[in-house]
């Protein structure tokens, strides 16, 4: 058994910053866009995180609709912020929608701010209609802070319907809408971190440099803050990625934008560009033990799939673990998964000696114990194995446990 990379997954602090994902159009349609909304209390510890989250949703929700409008292309949103040295939450009138409409070649733009209020969203805003080069709706809405996705594909509906009247929301509408994550947090996180990356873009627009790398810095902190939260937020991943390739063409030896591009495409479960980023983020700093570990991680996780390239990938993987180890001795990550690819390959008693160590470095993480309890089963010997099954299921009842449960020898 491999500890889950939900466990284990190491991340590095970037120094740049990309923008919303990327939407893919079709030809012909208009484009239009939600644009962030600006928190009227302008609370700082909330960092905007609910406006820009809000405006995630929505343009999700619009290219899933594949009505009469798209969304933009990150870069082009992220572009226009530059251009017109104006964060996108700060577009407030005719006068700055019309700008912005010009530097991202949009028709329309839906923009406005919100209020809560225990828990309830009211937002205000303004529909734009570059053509005709007037405000074209003028409403409220409302909603929860609870249900982000309901309130974006609100607003994605009143965009769309300038356009084409009854717009369907089909369940593709709402699935592509909602947040791929149950952690409150890591939706925090991620919205602060769109509302960071904003204002560093207009920054950089205004030549302001110090602003725009102090705003950067903590953007990819927030996102960075966002996974630890939910290894398995996808949109972070998506984020990720797209920071991490525009860092690197800029220096394309920044082995930390390597290795969290590496990190993006194993997520997305590209295993050969994911191999290879994170081989180049090992040759750029060799003496980096957590970019070896997320190599091994990846190495493995092949040699699931392709099993032409199994074994070469594990040994790989198992030197790299070492490697790591060696730079790094109290590396839990590395001791434990070193376990873990030793036990695929069939050599259990060595499985067993590295499940120790991890568990000798971290006895409250119930991976190592488990590893071992099943060592000891192929080992020919329950009762060792039925010992550390048993604390494997103390330690986390409803996780681990319920697979040490399942694995406890009878008798």
């Amino acid at each position: 058994m491999r500890a889950s990379r939900a466990l284990f997954l190491p991340l590095v602090v970037l120094i740049l910053f990309c923008g919303a994902s990327s939407a893919l159009g079709q030809v012909g349609q208009s484009k239009g866009a939600v644009l962030p909304l600006l928190d009227q209390a302008n609370d700082p510890q909330a960092e905007g995180w609910l406006g820009y989250v809000v405006a995630e949703c929505a343009n999700r929700a619009l290219n899933a609709m594949r009505g009469a409008l798209r969304a933009p292309e990150a870069q082009e949103l992220a572009g226009a912020a530059a251009q017109t040295k104006r964060a996108l939450s700060l577009v407030d009138s005719q006068e700055t929608a019309r700008a912005l409409c010009l530097a991202a070649g949009l028709d329309y733009v839906l923009f406005g701010s919100y209020r809560t209020n225990n828990g309830n969203v009211i937002v205000d805003f303004e529909i734009y209609d570059n053509a005709a080069d007037k405000i074209v709706v003028r409403q409220s809405a409302q909603g929860t802070e609870s249900d982000v996705a309901a309130l974006g594909i609100l607003l994605a509906r009143r965009l769309a319907e300038t356009v084409v009247p009854a717009v369907a929301v089909t369940r593709t509408v709402t699935r592509q809408a909602t947040p791929s994550t149950s952690s409150a947090e890591a939706l925090r996180k991620l919205g602060a971190a769109l509302y960071h990356a904003d204002r560093a873009r207009a920054a950089r627009g205004a030549g302001d440099n110090a602003v725009y790398y102090e705003e950067l810095r903590t953007a990819t902190n927030r996102v960075v803050a966002a996974i630890d939260a939910d290894p398995n937020f996808s949109w972070a991943y998506e984020h990720l990625g797209m920071m991490s390739t525009e860092i690197l063409a800029l220096d394309p030896n920044n082995a930390a934008a390597l290795n969290n591009l590496g990190l993006a495409h194993l997520h997305s479960g590209d295993y050969g560009a994911a191999i290879s980023s994170l081989r180049q983020a090992v040759q750029k700093d060799p003496a980096n033990a957590e970019y070896r570990v997320n190599l091994a991680n990846a190495l493995v996780d092949a040699a699931y799939l392709f099993q032409d390239q199994r074994e070469a990938n594990l040994q790989e993987a198992v030197r790299l673990l070492e490697e790591a180890l060696a730079t790094d001795p109290q590396h839990i990550a590395a001791q434990n998964n070193l376990g873990a690819v030793l036990y695929e390959m069939g050599k259990y008693q060595e499985a067993a000696a590295a499940y120790e160590k991890a568990a000798a470095l971290a006895p409250q993480n119930p991976y190592p114990r488990l590893g071992l309890g099943l060592c000891y089963l192929k080992l020919q010997q329950p009762e060792r194995a039925r010992i550390e099954l048993n604390k494997a299921i103390e330690l986390d009842p409803e996780g681990v446990g319920v697979l040490a449960r399942a694995k406890l020898p009878r008798g």
